[in-house]
């Protein structure tokens, strides 16, 4: 499954209403454009959980994590093997 658009999608309908979804890069560095600051990252720490159906705590999570829409899509894949894995 592609979870980059869902991805990109979330992040501009809910912190970058300015841009569109098309010109956000997966590539592009999230933190040092603005999208994302250390509140919208507490903010996506649910939206992750609840949309990919997958714990968090289980894994580690830095700030490096989503740096990049590319990192984020990372993230919900090691959480989805840590879920895997525990099962």
């Amino acid at each position: 499954m592609d979870r980059i658009p869902a991805i990109t999608r979330y992040l501009v309908d809910a912190f970058a209403p300015d841009i569109s979804a098309a010109e956000l890069s997966p590539d592009e560095d999230l933190l040092e454009n603005g999208v994302l600051n250390s509140i919208v990252l507490i903010k996506t720490l649910p939206w992750i959980e609840s949309t990919y159906a997958v714990d968090l705590d289980l894994i580690e999570v830095t700030p490096a994590d989503f740096r990049t829409v590319k990192d984020i899509d990372a993230l919900i894949q090691r959480a989805l093997d840590a879920r895997r894995n525990a099962a």
